[in-house]
């Protein structure tokens, strides 16, 4: 059983989808090697099959040599560097359950902000002014950056410890 040309346009259309999607050069070469030899055994169907494979290898790998010589990867400088963003743990709301925290801005409405460590916290709970002391009861499970307060006055008052 020889291997027909629309075998061969169909690895092609694999390696280009490959290609395309990994960025890779090499999988590039195999696609054009095998656009090749769909051509050869288009025009000539009676090619063997370790000769269609022998040619399709030569132009692969020949492909990949000349590439992996001549294409040299572009070389980060210290700006591209500096510019790529550090990864950054997300930090985990559930650590600030059960602590006291001073309001920088104030709650309007229900909702303000809070600042921990450099992190900014959106906060859902009664309103208060900027100065107050503030106790946290959990974290909304659907939004896991808003953290739910109320005043320390009252956590005070209310707490299981008393």
């Amino acid at each position: 059983m020889l291997i027909q040309n629309w075998q061969w346009m169909a690895v092609a259309l694999i390696a280009i989808t490959f290609a395309g999607t990994m960025r890779s050069i090499n999988m590039l070469w195999v696609s054009l090697a095998s656009t090749a030899i769909g051509a050869i055994v288009w025009a000539d169907p009676t090619v063997p099959n370790l000769y269609q494979l022998l040619i399709f290898g030569t132009i692969a790998l020949v492909g990949i040599a000349l590439s992996q010589l001549f294409i040299k990867p572009k070389e980060e400088s210290a700006e591209t560097q500096e510019e790529q963003e550090q990864v950054i743990k997300a930090p985990n709301p559930r650590r600030l359950i059960h602590r006291s925290f001073t309001l920088n801005e104030p709650i309007i409405q229900g909702f303000g902000q809070l600042e921990v460590d450099g992190v900014v916290w959106r906060v859902r709970g009664e309103d208060s002014a900027a100065g107050e002391r503030i106790y946290v009861l959990g974290v909304d499970g659907l939004e896991r950056d808003l953290l739910i307060v109320t005043k320390a006055e009252w956590a005070e008052e209310h707490s299981p410890t008393q």
